[in-house]
């Protein structure tokens, strides 16, 4: 089926059959690769199938789908010959996607944050072809294409965005990877709202690896008895494009930042030149390498910053050079290679002003030479953040860079303000307490556990048992699917209490007996 046919777009021929052929495209590849499909029975184990895709078509129209089943299929295209759906097998990236969970959003979103109301009466009062399109409008707020699929799985919204040309996972899964996280990330944390009333779509940030499976189009949600169908559609995205949106996310291989070019050349020329020793090594050798580099960068020293900038480069010289006569004859090659030019000249006794400081400390002693940071040093050369950049590997010895991954900023740690929020999220999730502690706090004990396990056994569907024990149905779920020893265990515990009642109530019959027969005696005893 071709995608932009009008008939694609009246939604009116989606089936089982149709988003797989959309998404994995027979005869687009030499060699065809596998598709996952996953069933899971209502209440059973989940199951995979791996299925050529030259045969999907004959596979899926044989399929007949069960509304007590979830069938779900994978995004990507697997490896030809691939036994499982590991992210090492997948072989052709197909789409980026959007799994917005409304019936469970993440603990992260209050009800507040929705931008559709709060509250499940409210929330399930809208339609979900009017959620769609808030949605998309939304998107396309952020500067988005159209998704290619808008699809409601019963429980939520799916959005996905299929690519023209799919990608190789051998070369650009890491490319694939940074965007789908950052696609993510940017929806889940854009406010649609305002200030006082944020509203935030509940994304579901787990939902992105490269291996997933996401639900079939055309089958029913057990869950909530819906069925999963198409609500809009739009055409084909070219990953390139897509990727313009997210300026951090890097397009290119994912690679070791080389070494400057430009820092290179700047410091061997001004080498030759004789200002600094191609051999010396150590802090303010490095420093004046890199201070030399940017000015030559820049052009030479503009006109206003020299003062700063060759008092700075004079105190780093004076660091590697040999006594007051060497410093004085570099200083000189310096102020001419890259201070006597521009529209003002600067002249030789200017030159000697400014670093006239230095040369004093430095017939005194290397010790007396100014010492300072190296955030002073960059704010005295008014260093901006691209030359720190791209001549950083100049000040800072590689072993010790962080090069940071796919051109992203490297890592850096948490300041104290930013771990006491992480700190507080962390206990606020239950990291702070064991499973035992968690369930005390919640006043959960074994009693509200048998109690759950009783309602079921009476036919009570979870959502009662839910508001029975003021717990959420995901809880009660987990509870039933976890807890079948559980429920065994309470069952010999119920047959044990039942056995001791009866031993009890023998034990006090035989006692009622045995008084009885006392007092009868006595009578006797006293008629006589």
């Amino acid at each position: 089926m071709d995608i932009r046919t009008p008939e694609f777009h009246l939604g009116l021929f989606f089936d089982v059959t149709h988003e797989p052929l959309l998404l994995h495209r027979p005869g687009l590849h030499n060699e065809p690769g596998r598709v996952v499909l996953g069933i899971e029975p209502l209440g059973g184990r989940f199951r995979t199938k791996l299925v050529d895709v030259d045969q999907l078509g004959a596979h899926l129209a044989e399929l007949e789908p069960s509304p007590n089943c979830s069938y779900y299929l994978s995004q990507h295209t697997m490896r030809p010959g691939a036994k499982t759906r590991r992210a090492t097998d997948v072989a052709w990236l197909n789409a980026l996607w959007l799994d917005i969970d409304l019936l469970h959003p993440p603990a992260s979103y209050e009800r507040a944050q929705l931008p559709f109301g709060a509250g499940l009466a409210e929330r399930f009062n809208q339609a979900p072809e009017e959620l769609a399109d808030l949605l998309c409008d939304h998107l396309h707020e952020l500067g988005l294409p159209a998704p290619t699929l808008t699809i409601d799985t019963g429980r939520g919204l799916s959005v996905k965005w299929l690519l023209e040309q799919p990608l190789a996972a051998q070369s650009d899964l890491h490319r694939w990877k940074s965007l789908q996280a950052q696609l993510c990330q940017g929806v889940a944390k854009h406010n649609f709202g305002t200030a006082l009333l944020p509203r935030r779509w509940p994304v579901d940030q787990g939902v992105r690896d490269p291996s997933r499976v996401l639900r079939l189009v055309g089958t029913t949600n057990p869950a909530s008895g819906k069925l999963c169908r198409m609500l809009r559609t739009g055409q084909r995205v070219d990953f390139d494009l897509f990727a313009e949106w997210l300026p951090p996310v890097a397009v290119a291989p994912a690679q070791r930042r080389p070494r400057a070019r430009d820092s290179r050349d700047a410091s061997t020329d001004l080498a030759i030149t004789g200002v600094v020793d191609a051999a010396a090594t150590g802090l303010w050798a490095r420093r004046l390498r890199f201070g030399l580099a940017v000015i030559r960068h820049r052009g030479g020293a503009q006109s206003g910053e020299r003062n700063d900038s060759f008092w700075i480069l004079a105190n780093a010289l004076a660091w590697c050079a040999g006594g007051v006569g060497d410093l004085r004859a570099r200083l000189e090659r310096l102020h001419k290679g890259l201070f006597a030019g521009g529209a003002e000249p600067w002249t030789r006794e200017e030159a000697a002003g400014s670093a006239s400081s230095v040369m004093s400390r430095l017939d005194q002693g290397k010790e007396h030479l100014y010492k300072m940071r190296a955030a002073t040093f960059l704010r005295r050369l008014s260093v901006t953040p691209p030359e720190l950049q791209q001549f950083g590997q100049i000040l800072t010895p590689r072993s010790k860079r962080n090069h940071g991954a796919m051109g992203l900023p490297p890592l850096r740690g948490l300041t104290p303000e930013e771990f006491a929020v992480a700190k507080r999220a962390r206990q606020k999730q239950g990291g702070r307490f064991t499973q035992a502690q968690r369930r005390e706090k919640r006043g959960v004990d074994g009693g509200t556990l048998s109690r759950a396990i009783q309602l079921a056994s009476q036919g009570e569907s979870r959502a009662t048992i839910a508001r029975e024990l003021d717990v959420s149905e995901r809880t009660v779920r987990r509870w039933l699917k976890k807890h079948d020893g559980l429920r065994n265990w309470l069952v010999a515990q119920e047959a044990a209490a039942i056995a001791t009642r009866q031993l009890e109530a023998e034990a006090e019959a035989a006692s009622r007996r045995q008084a009885a027969d006392l007092l009868s005696w006595l009578r006797d005893q006293a008629g006589h």
